[in-house]
């Protein structure tokens, strides 16, 4: 019996231990933060308390450990071990024999013609230059999305707010809010048009946000640009956390929400079918 007793109260002692972990996880900090400036790469980082690791991009996609791998094989191949005068006597026994000075004279142009292979390596940073550039369309292509319809995108989000986002943004926190944007358009025009448009959409986003978040911004900057040289000043940050427990139930409270809209937008269909098969 004593040793079912231990045996009892190691159990009972590993349990209790293991929903104080759960407990203390569910209760602690959960977020994540967001760093984007022009001409770099969007940066997600998730943090649960002290922790912090980075979501997006993966390590395994870095554009850096491709080219690594490939430096000692270009520099194996010039090892100094090899004397000049061995190398100049396999190059002489690799070409084909010597059949009189014509010979000599015709392989020169073929040395000649095979210099252009270089200046079709030279085309690859054209276009490698669009695919650095293609995140920024990306970006303004959203930018353009969410001025075309701006009311369809606010009454999603103020539907969400007052459902089952409610119970999230009321102990949300969001801090070290960096936005500095420059507006560029076509001609001086549409440019001072689109400023004004995108600062008094800022503005009253910024006043709903205050209402439903607790938000505090370090440095908020929007600036009109004629010349279009002041893009590489774009940049985002933020960095929102909240308890790991309200995030569960907020998740959950929008999935149940979400198949209850579906669910009850179907019945509906199938109902008047009935009804007008039945009628008729």
């Amino acid at each position: 019996m004593t040793i079912l007793l231990w045996v009892l109260r190691g159990i009972g002692i590993l349990l209790l231990a293991a929903l104080v972990l759960l407990a203390a996880a569910f209760l602690l900090p959960a977020g994540i933060e967001v760093q984007w400036r022009q001409g770099r790469e969007l940066e997600v980082w998730l943090t649960v308390g002290p922790f912090r690791r980075r979501f997006f991009p993966p390590r395994a996609e870095r554009p850096e450990t491709a080219g690594r791998p490939q430096a000692p094989r270009g520099a194996a191949d010039d090892r100094p071990s090899q004397p000049a005068a061995v190398r100049a006597e396999r190059a002489g026994s690799d070409s084909a024999p010597p059949a009189g000075p014509g010979t000599s004279e015709k392989r020169a142009p073929d040395g000649v013609g095979a210099a252009p292979r270089p200046g079709a390596g030279a085309e690859k940073p054209a276009s490698g230059g669009s695919g650095v550039q293609q995140p920024y369309d990306e970006v303004d292509a959203m930018y353009e999305r969410l001025m075309g319809d701006p009311v369809r995108y606010a009454k999603m989000a103020s539907r969400w707010a007052k459902g089952p986002g409610g119970i999230l943004l009321r102990r949300l926190r969001v801090r070290h809010v960096r936005v500095v944007w420059t507006v560029t358009g076509p001609d001086a025009a549409a440019t001072a048009v689109t400023y004004g448009a995108l600062i008094a959409a800022c503005n009253t986003a910024w006043a709903i946000l205050q209402d439903l978040v607790d938000i505090r911004a370090e440095e908020l900057r929007i600036e009109p640009d004629f010349t279009g040289e002041r893009t590489a000043e774009r940049c985002f940050a933020c960095q929102i956390t909240a308890r790991m427990v309200i995030i569960l139930v907020s998740v959950f409270l929008t999935v149940s929400a979400n198949a209850k809209r579906r669910s009850g937008g179907k019945t509906p269909g199938r109902t008047g079918r009935t009804d007008s098969r039945t009628t008729a």
